[in-house]
């Protein structure tokens, strides 16, 4: 219970403003890709820029089709996580 007293009392509700401010460009975790979901279109939106929906292609199986995402939304500015070398041969490394 302890552990759990001490994780809430960091929770951002709990925190000052100068403390959340502290964490603005930190790496976030959430429970639900809606609410991941919720917060990149937030970030988008905040670049005040135009954005552009680009269909994604898919070179894995049926199990792996089914767990990504269809399509992307970027825009100039968002911030984009590479997690493996997907081009290489283009200089697009990881």
């Amino acid at each position: 219970m302890e552990e759990w007293k001490l994780l809430d009392s960091r929770s951002e509700r709990k925190l000052n403003l100068k403390t959340c401010q502290q964490f603005e460009d930190s790496i976030c975790l959430y429970t639900t890709r809606n609410d991941a979901h919720d917060v990149d279109i937030g970030g988008l939106q905040a670049l005040n820029q135009p954005c552009a929906r680009i269909v994604a292609r898919h070179d894995g199986g049926a199990a792996a089709v089914k767990a990504l995402e269809n399509h992307i939304v970027l825009a100039k500015g968002a911030k984009v996580i590479i997690t493996r070398d997907v081009w290489r041969t283009r200089g697009v490394p990881s």
